[in-house]
């Protein structure tokens, strides 16, 4: 998840047993995850152009590709789910810092 100008958590999704769909609707779990260095630059790469939109929160999906390397394949910006499961497996206050963060954004942008 990305607030404001940083990601404020992660977390990997783990499909059930026989499946391939990870969407926790569907039977996935979720586990403690960090962002690598692929993840880092995709979201230095399109927080400004958010930013320039107003948008201030929004989660990003990657899979793994053929060479091991992380890519893009969702961005949410409506239904922003996974604060809490940050939360849980960082154990890091995730759902005040994100909140703490767009307070910080709404009142230096719009005032």
């Amino acid at each position: 998840m990305t607030t404001g100008f940083g990601m404020t958590g992660g977390f990997l999704r783990i499909p059930k047993e026989d499946s391939w769909i990870c969407n926790m609707s569907a039977g996935g779990s979720t586990t403690v995850g960090e962002p690598d260095e692929d993840e880092i630059r995709i979201a230095e790469t399109i927080i400004p152009s958010f930013l320039e939109q107003g948008i201030v929160i929004f989660g990003f999906d990657t899979l793994v590709d053929d060479d091991g390397k992380r890519v893009l394949s969702e961005i949410n910006t409506l239904n922003v789910t996974g604060l809490e499961e940050a939360q849980t497996h960082s154990g890091k206050p995730v759902v005040q810092e994100s909140s703490d963060l767009m307070w910080s954004y709404i009142c230096e942008h719009i005032g």
